[in-house]
């Protein structure tokens, strides 16, 4: 598995183009910096993001089922 830290730079450098749909299916990002991150409509089924910074992240539209937000900061997250 690779690092959470190259998921993040990856996902952040991602997360900039405005109409990419991510399929981010069963990743682990436990602990990601994902701040600000533009993660609309993204495939986000079954990752784990536990104790992911999510602040101010856009989330809508993003298939959650099954995500893992245990101890997640989602303060401001745009999530509908």
């Amino acid at each position: 598995m690779k690092d959470v830290n190259d998921w993040t730079t990856l996902l952040k450098q991602l997360s900039k183009i405005r109409s990419c749909k991510l399929d981010l299916r069963q990743l682990n990002l436990t602990n990601a910096d994902l701040r600000r991150a533009n993660l609309k409509s993204a495939d986000l089924r079954e990752v784990n993001l536990a104790g992911a910074d999510l602040e101010k992240a856009d989330l809508r539209g993003a298939d959650l089922r099954g995500a893992n937000f245990e101890k997640a900061n989602l303060k401001g997250a745009l999530i509908d």
